[in-house]
């Protein structure tokens, strides 16, 4: 998900910004906010620099920063200079939701359950996984037609792992 960000990114930088009273700026770091929940309070940890590592990279790092938000080990470094957010509400079984943007962030995007859904691939009705992912966005910065590109570039690369890997360097 980490890497298709970034691929959307690509698309649609101002994704990728802090906005405030002056304006907004887009910022070169892909530095993604991992929303982790904790019951009574949640916790934001970020993984930076994602633009420049590998998927299992990011892999052992969010195992590791979520492990040190759970064992409240987080230091302010660990929270600091996020430029979008990412959270998971399919852990609760929930598909879809409305979250609030982490200032001065423009976007959060959120990721619903997977289910197994019918649906015609190639010419052929299959039983699949789907799973629905969304976005909030500041529109002093990011219109609707803008916010519809950066997640369907995100859908073509998990829908298709080449589109994915075509965009990795």
């Amino acid at each position: 998900m980490m890497k298709a960000m970034v691929v959307g990114i690509k698309e649609v930088p101002a994704v990728n910004s802090y906005c405030d009273k002056e304006g907004y700026t887009i910022l070169d770091d892909i530095n993604i906010g991992i929303a982790v929940d904790l019951g009574e309070k949640l916790l934001v940890p970020v993984i930076k620099n994602v633009k420049q590592k590998s998927i299992l990279e990011l892999m052992g790092e969010l195992e590791g920063i979520v492990k040190k938000a759970r064992e409240d080990r987080l230091e302010p470094p660990d929270v600091e200079g996020g430029t979008i957010t990412l959270t998971n509400v399919g852990m609760f079984q929930i598909h879809s939701v409305t979250s609030i943007i982490l200032p001065p962030q423009v976007a959060i995007l959120y990721m619903g359950a997977a289910r197994e859904v019918p649906g015609v691939w190639y010419g052929r009705i299959e039983i699949r996984k789907k799973m629905i992912f969304g976005a909030t966005y500041d529109h002093r910065v990011i219109n609707g037609a803008a916010g519809g590109r950066f997640l369907k570039k995100m859908k073509d690369c998990l829908e298709d792992l080449s589109v994915l890997l075509m965009h990795l360097h």
